[in-house]
C-alpha cells in the first residue's frame, strides 16, 4: 500500500486550487477527515476517480449509454475499498427458498410499490458489507405493510449480529436470514428502535419479548428470467434481489436507466426490486440517499436480466 501511494503521489497531476478546494468541500459533504499522506493519498485517488467521471459524461453516445455518473461517497475510495461493501456472500450458507409461480396474474403497464406507502427511507449501510440484510429487511418491511397496513422499521443489525449462517460485515445472503429468523427468532424480528443499526457486527442482543412482524416461509424463482421477476414482483410485493455492482459506472452511478449491456452477471451486491416502468426495473439500494437517484437506480429491462438482476430472487412470505 505504501508504495502504491508513493507512485500514486508521483503520478498525480499539478492540483490546481480549484481542483483542492473542491476536495475539502466534498470532505465536509462526506463527514470525510484526512491529514499529512493520507489526505495526499484520498486527494490522489479522488482526482482520479473525478477525471473517470468526467469522461464517462463528456463521452459520445455511441453505445446509447441512457445514464449519467457523478461524485458521491464512494469518490475518495480505492476500488477495493468499495467492492468490500458488497456483501452478497454466496459462501454463506442456504436455504433454497421453494419456487412457485402464481399464475393468471395481471401485469400492469408499470408499478411502483413507493407509490403505496410500503417502502421506508432510503438507509445506509455505511462501512460493512450488510447489504444482505438491508435487503432482506426492507423486503420484509414492505410484505408485512402490504399484508397488514402498517409499515414498520425493522432492525438490520438484528440479522447482521445474529444470523449465523451468515457473515456479519464480511457478507451473506436473504435466504439464510430469513431461515435463521424463521428457526431461531420463531419468524419475528426486532424492531430498529429496540435495535439500533451500527455499521459493524455485535453481540447477539434479540429479545423475544420485543420481536414483532412474523415470517411464514419465503419464495424464490426461476433464475434467469425477466418473466418471472415480473411475475414475483407484482404477484407478491418488493423482491429481495442480488446483482452485480462491480462495474466502476455503476459505483458513481447518478440518474437515468442504468443500461450497460458489458455489466458482468457474478451477483456480489444485496439489494430490493421495488417496481418498474416500461424500459427499467426500480431498484432500492442501501447507499443513503446521496448516491445514485436519492438512493434509487433504474436498471434497463428487456436485457436478459441486466447485472444478474434475475440469477437470484428471494421474496418474504408474511
Amino acid at each position: 500500500m505504501l508504495l502504491f501511494l508513493v507512485e500514486l503521489i508521483r503520478s498525480t497531476p499539478y492540483v490546481s486550487q480549484h481542483q483542492e478546494l473542491s476536495f475539502v468541500q466534498w470532505m465536509r459533504e462526506n463527514n470525510a477527515i484526512y491529514s499529512g499522506n493520507d489526505y495526499q493519498f484520498r486527494l490522489g485517488v479522488w482526482l482520479m476517480n473525478m477525471e473517470y467521471v468526467n469522461e464517462q459524461n463528456r463521452a459520445t453516445d455511441s453505445n446509447r449509454k441512457t445514464f449519467t455518473v457523478g461524485m458521491n461517497q464512494f469518490t475518495g475510495m480505492t476500488r477495493s475499498e468499495y467492492k468490500s461493501l458488497l456483501g452478497f456472500n454466496k459462501k454463506a450458507k442456504t436455504s433454497k427458498a421453494e419456487i412457485t409461480e402464481k399464475k393468471n396474474v395481471v401485469i400492469p403497464e408499470s408499478l411502483d410499490f413507493r407509490e403505496r406507502g410500503v417502502v421506508n427511507e432510503i438507509q445506509n449501510q455505511g462501512g460493512c458489507g450488510s447489504c444482505w440484510a438491508f435487503s432482506a429487511i426492507g423486503a420484509m418491511e414492505s410484505i408485512h405493510a402490504l399484508k397488514f397496513g402498517e409499515l414498520l422499521k425493522l432492525s438490520e443489525s438484528n440479522l447482521v449480529d445474529c444470523v449465523d449462517l451468515c457473515y456479519g460485515c464480511e457478507g451473506g445472503i436473504m435466504d439464510a436470514a430469513y431461515y435463521y429468523v424463521h428457526e431461531h427468532q420463531d419468524g419475528k424480528f426486532m424492531l430498529a428502535s429496540d435495535y439500533p443499526y451500527t455499521p459493524s457486527q455485535g453481540t447477539c442482543k434479540f429479545d423475544s419479548s420485543k420481536a414483532v412482524s412474523y415470517l411464514r416461509s419465503m419464495n424464490g424463482i426461476v433464475s434467469g428470467t425477466e418473466d418471472a421477476l415480473l411475475n414475483s414482483l407484482v404477484a407478491y410485493g418488493p423482491n429481495a434481489v442480488a446483482i452485480d455492482a462491480s462495474p466502476l459506472n455503476f459505483q458513481f452511478y447518478k440518474m437515468g436507466v442504468y443500461n450497460d449491456w458489458t455489466c458482468p452477471k457474478d451477483v456480489n451486491h444485496a439489494v430490493i426490486l421495488v417496481g418498474y416502468g416500461e424500459n427499467f426495473w426500480i431498484v432500492r439500494n442501501s447507499w443513503g440517499k446521496t448516491w445514485g437517484e436519492s438512493g434509487y437506480v433504474r436498471m434497463a429491462r428487456h436485457m436478459d436480466g441486466i447485472c444478474g438482476i434475475t440469477d437470484y430472487v428471494v421474496v418474504p412470505i408474511a
